[in-house]
């Protein structure tokens, strides 16, 4: 029987690919499929729901009750509609463990879950999800290991980078440093389980990291710059206003995997995304010119060689990292069954799911019809400020702006991401 699906997204260069890629599966089973911005198209969502009976609703995060408020419109008009947690970050520290797993009734009775491997899976049994809740599909992210659709001649065309020499790439995960924090995030940060203390270092050795790392790159030597293309690219969602020298690149475009495919060093803080890199056996180190605390400390990445200084990087050293690294496969312990089809096990998972007899239980839950206002008033003005060209000149909505690498129909990522899929 054929199902109607709605895909929510959070963060374009993140999520688009793969949930693009699951979206045509699904179709090609003879299934509707819709992507839409978890940030910027929920209005559009509604509608869709409103006028086709949905089945089943896939959600980048269902972890609490603000979650829960934001699709309430959907499950309003689609009670018998299935919620599926991707999950799309499952790796993390310790301190920000928690705030990967539901924590309301509304989230933990009401969903089911897509975990990468059994690291994650074990997690969620530990906090009390069903198993029979649980579906281990690998990340669909990963997918795009075995597609390369973007060659190096093209990056360097497009982003003006020599093709010849060695291209270096740096993940950046201290993107809490450019957070407008508020009192609805911390509201947010504090139900899922983090203090006042915890947010507050996290938010001063992001900050003060960040800073520290901006004045290293400011001051790498010329000989390395000539000889290396230097690659820095911000953690999804992260707004970076800074001026490097001549040889270091600030590129927030496109799927990290079009980058670690293309590269030929990978150098990273704390961003999990090493892992992917080892998947690709691109050479990995760590480089962390401020260390913070162990508890702050993302899991598994530790276990990669770590640079001293930046300029320890030379051609042997690549070459002899590459050699070591081959020998050992962190990631499967972390990132879970790495094959190129995990797109076809979610969409597996996906049929499966709409076939159980569920209900959805709101516990007595009601939506303020003022919240749902907000919404609409908010994805307007943000429509209108985008289409007006006022959005980068007035910076409001605020948290838009802040945002804006998310925004779905500026110019930009129309012409970037959106005629491609």
């Amino acid at each position: 029987m054929s199902m109607n699906i709605v895909i929510l997204y959070e963060h374009i260069v993140r999520e688009l690919d793969a949930v693009t890629r699951l979206g045509k599966i699904i179709k090609k089973r003879g299934h509707n499929c819709v992507c839409f911005s978890g940030d910027f198209e929920v209005t559009r969502a509604y509608h869709y729901a409103k006028k086709n009976k949905v089945d089943v609703i896939l959600m980048p995060w269902f972890v609490d009750d603000e979650h829960y408020d934001l699709i309430m419109p959907i499950i309003k008009t689609n009670p018998n509609i299935k919620i599926i947690n991707l999950h799309h970050e499952q790796i993390s520290s310790e301190v920000y463990e928690e705030v990967l797993f539901p924590h309301s009734e509304l989230t933990e009775n009401n969903s089911y879950h897509f975990a990468w491997g059994d690291y994650f899976k074990k997690q969620l049994i530990s906090r009390g999800t069903p198993e029979s809740r649980i579906f281990v599909t690998g990340n669909i992210r990963n997918d795009k290991a075995f597609v390369n659709s973007v060659t190096r001649k093209q990056l360097a065309e497009k982003y003006g980078l020599n093709q010849n020499k060695k291209w270096i790439l740096y993940a950046e995960n201290r993107g809490f440093a450019s957070m407008r924090m508020n009192e609805s995030l911390k509201i947010a940060l504090r139900n899922r389980g983090l203090t006042d203390e915890e947010i507050l270092e996290s938010m001063n050795n992001s900050r003060d990291g960040l800073n520290s790392f901006f004045e290293i790159l400011r001051s790498l030597p010329v000989e390395f710059l000539k000889k290396y293309e230097f690659i820095y690219r911000p953690h999804p969602g992260t707004q970076i206003e800074e001026t490097f020298p001549e040889g270091v690149h600030l590129i927030c475009e496109l799927p990290i995997y079009d980058w670690i495919l293309n590269s030929d060093l990978f150098v990273t803080c704390e961003s999990t995304s090493i892992f992917e890199a080892e998947v690709c056996g691109i050479p990995c180190v760590t480089y962390n010119n401020l260390p913070a605390s162990k508890k702050f400390q993302m899991a598994g990445v530790d276990k990669y060689p770590k640079l001293e200084k930046l300029t320890d990087i030379n051609d042997e050293l690549i070459e002899r990292i590459k050699k070591e690294q081959s020998e050992k496969h962190i990631y499967q312990e972390y990132l879970g069954i790495v094959d190129g089809h995990a797109a076809d096990r979610a969409a597996d998972a996906i049929e499966l799911i709409s076939s159980q007899d569920s209900v959805i239980n709101n516990y007595g839950h009601t939506l303020s019809k003022k919240v749902l206002i907000r919404r609409y008033l908010y994805e307007f003005l943000t429509w209108v400020s985008v289409k007006t060209g006022l959005l980068n000149k007035i910076k409001f909505p605020r948290s838009s702006y802040w945002s804006s690498r998310d925004i779905p129909y500026t110019k930009q990522n129309e012409e970037i991401y959106f005629k491609k899929y």
